[in-house]
């Protein structure tokens, strides 16, 4: 379950979306989801680990996407 209060984000925030890790790309999609939902905009992801294999930044195109390792 993924949470953020209603009056967190506004129209003129552009957002930052940081994750330890992103396998098949479901929570960062849910995430950027929900920042849209607010009337802001996610502008980036950053992860300290990207499982390639799983192709996960293929579900939050088009988002640049930030790994510290990708394996």
């Amino acid at each position: 379950s993924l949470e953020i209060h209603q009056d967190a984000l506004n129209s003129n925030d552009r957002v930052v979306i940081i994750d330890d890790l992103i396998a098949t790309g479901g929570t960062a999609k849910a995430v950027s989801d929900l920042v849209r939902l607010c009337g802001a905009e996610p502008v980036e992801l950053a992860v300290v680990i990207e499982l390639a294999f799983l192709k996960g930044r293929s579900k939050i195109d088009p988002l640049d996407t930030y790994a510290l390792l990708t394996c």
